[in-house]
């Protein structure tokens, strides 16, 4: 499985409390997260403790959009 999705998939999990989700009526809804939300998962989730950390190289950077041809924007990690 990529490493994109099994962030999603942990990301989703309504079993995982983390600072990205957005309550509704006092429930888990939705979550609302940056690239600095994959970063956090990476490191404290995916990279074993002897492994340099992650970090940003740059952040908010303009990029060229990408049609994929159905209007979702195309996610870039």
């Amino acid at each position: 499985m990529a490493i994109q999705q099994l962030f999603f998939n942990w990301l989703y999990d309504k079993t995982n409390d983390h600072r990205y989700w957005i309550y509704r009526d006092g429930e888990k809804f939705g979550c609302s997260y940056g690239s600095d939300a994959f970063v956090d998962w990476l490191n404290t989730h995916y990279l074993n403790a002897d492994i340099e950390k992650a970090t940003f190289l740059a952040q908010n950077v303009a990029i060229k959009s990408v049609d994929l041809g159905d209007g979702t924007p195309q996610l870039n990690f």
